[in-house]
């Protein structure tokens, strides 16, 4: 029980370590609600080209250790410490992302993204990859 407690936990706060990295990385005439519906769009993102078998292999474990390194509860710097306890897990997730996304190439990462160009340029802002690739889907700030 206390790994599950503990698993939930570490995965509520990554959460949030993202939520605000979203809030402070989005662009000025993003709205919060649209920043908010980034999020699942991340998690469908990194979960798809986890299990697909034509991105490479390193790419899709760098995704896994992420995920495994911040849903344990002690690591490098334990999630009960204020901050800096969310910040290696930040660093590590980030990490995996950017190194996942450029092994993976523009025409792979564009077929596994569901949401909108716009959150698309949102995350290669975040992760500093530069002008993501075209999804031939209209942004949400289009609307």
């Amino acid at each position: 029980m206390k790994i599950v407690v503990g698993v939930l936990i570490a995965v509520i706060l990554v959460w949030v370590g993202l939520a605000v990295a979203v809030l402070v990385g989005r662009p000025s005439r993003t709205s919060v609600r649209e920043a908010a519906r980034f999020m699942p769009d991340v998690v469908r993102f990194v979960w798809s080209l986890a299990r697909d078998r034509s991105v490479p292999r390193g790419a899709r474990w760098r995704l896994y250790l992420a995920f495994f390194y911040s849903v344990q509860p002690i690591n490098l710097i334990p999630d009960f410490v204020p901050v800096i306890g969310l910040a290696d897990n930040l660093v590590i997730t980030a990490w995996a992302l950017r190194s996942a996304i450029r092994l993976a190439g523009p025409d792979v990462v564009g077929a596994h993204w569901t949401g909108g160009s716009g959150e698309l340029e949102t995350l290669y802002r975040l992760a500093r990859l530069g002008t993501p690739p075209s999804t031939g889907r209209p942004s949400s700030t289009d609307d």
